[in-house]
């Protein structure tokens, strides 16, 4: 039994549907989500799918789902169909100071592409496209704030589609002094991430940090660190109604650089910004301190650390 009582057998059986395609926004009718969160429990995050994978193996079974937009050699279908089934859902500090914003917004992008020498390993980026970072101590905020996490899916012999999760990046304050952000994977990947349970089938749970969103696979990992104006802090796991700070963004294929898939972000609410861009992003401002450019979020692979 994991930690929440659920045995492992079915939890494994659960995280192997394959029901999730295209790419996602938030359903019409609210799914049902746990509030309690589950302790991640097996190896492996596993995923079966009916799509394949390859253009070229879609091709030779003579199917009508192979389209390839963005030249990757992977199809779109099931490109959206692996970035929609590994989307986390992301959750809300209680005192995120966006919560009382009006303009406050979040989309998610995504790109999926295959490691170059390696094309059973695949590379899932999630850029979190938040319109503002607040900052802390009445400094370090700026307009625009992208956040990500990554995830490294290994393809499984025999299959047309099928992957599991071996490795997951959470990034917080990358590349700075105070950078905490993490690698997980082994026993680390089945005792760290969290999931709740959405219409009876487990999705990954992240935090992101009050007012900066850095992204946390637990709580105890986001508040590790005390330093005053500092510090992270993450959702408290005795609030009550806990849904009412989770959100499943609009979720977009950005495609890949060259060739871009829904790379536009005005469907997030950001007119002129897009994921392959070169320029700061400002979310819903038009002038002032900005964000790094997109792109970054997209190539630079946490897990070899080169681009790609």
């Amino acid at each position: 039994m994991n930690a929440r009582g659920l045995p492992v057998s079915t939890l494994f059986l659960l995280l192997a549907c394959g029901a999730c395609t295209g790419a996602s926004e938030e359903a019409d009718a609210e799914p049902v989500v746990s509030e309690e969160a589950l302790v991640q429990s097996v190896a492996s995050l596993s995923f079966t799918t009916s799509r394949v994978a390859e253009v070229t193996r879609c091709s030779a079974l003579g199917r009508s789902d192979c389209a390839d937009v963005d030249r990757d050699g992977l199809t779109d279908a099931w490109e959206d169909t692996v970035l929609a089934h590994f989307q986390p859902r992301l959750e809300l500090d209680e005192q995120e100071r966006g919560l009382t914003d009006p303009r406050f917004r979040v989309g998610t992008a995504g790109r999926v592409v295959a490691r170059r020498g390696d094309p059973s390993h695949v590379v899932v980026f999630y850029g979190f496209a938040f319109s503002e970072d607040y900052g802390s101590c009445t400094f370090t905020e700026h307009h625009g704030d992208v956040e990500r996490a990554v995830i490294e899916l290994e393809r499984t012999a025999g299959t047309n589609g099928d992957v599991r999760m071996i490795k997951a990046f959470t990034a917080a304050h990358e590349g700075d002094v105070t950078d905490a952000s993490h690698v997980y994977e082994g026993e680390r990947l089945a005792t760290e991430l969290e999931l709740v349970s959405e219409n009876g089938a487990p999705r990954w749970l992240l935090y992101t940090s009050r007012n900066k969103h850095g992204t946390y696979a637990n709580k105890r990992t986001c508040e590790s660190k005390k330093l005053p104006c500092i510090a992270d802090y993450c959702a408290s796991s005795n609030k009550p109604n806990r849904n009412d700070y989770r959100r499943l963004p609009l979720l977009l294929n950005a495609g890949e650089p060259a060739h871009p898939r829904d790379s536009d972000w005005s469907r997030f609410g950001y007119e002129g910004a897009d994921a392959w861009s070169t320029k700061p992003f400002c979310g819903v401002a038009s002038s002032g301190s900005c964000d790094s450019a997109p792109r970054s979020t997209f190539v630079r692979d946490p897990f070899t650390k080169t681009d790609i």
